[in-house]
């Protein structure tokens, strides 16, 4: 037996004994996974982590005053790390 089908028959068994069923118990898991990946401490850590010299210039230019072409300080900051996780920007982060 492939480690696959070990887990699937071990779920199996859980399920039986838990009262609920196989396909409830997987989404339930994949929800939880979900809300772990978006929690505030994962992306203060993406906040945090250190920046390329690539994402330095990128977030010193959208911190510029909006009378220079930036966004402002702190709007700055935050359409930065948004572009930064939904990948607009890649290599921006060590």
């Amino acid at each position: 037996m492939s480690a696959f089908s070990d887990l699937q028959t071990d779920t199996k068994e859980y399920c039986s004994i838990s009262g609920t069923t196989f396909d409830t118990q997987i989404k339930g898991w994949i929800n939880d996974a979900q809300a772990d990946f978006t929690s505030d401490e994962n992306w203060k850590f993406i906040a945090n982590s250190p920046l390329t010299v690539k994402g330095r210039k990128i977030k010193k230019a959208m911190m510029r005053p909006k009378s220079k072409g930036g966004y402002g300080h702190k709007k700055g900051k935050s359409v930065f790390f948004a572009s930064q996780r939904k990948g607009t920007i890649k290599g921006t982060h060590k």
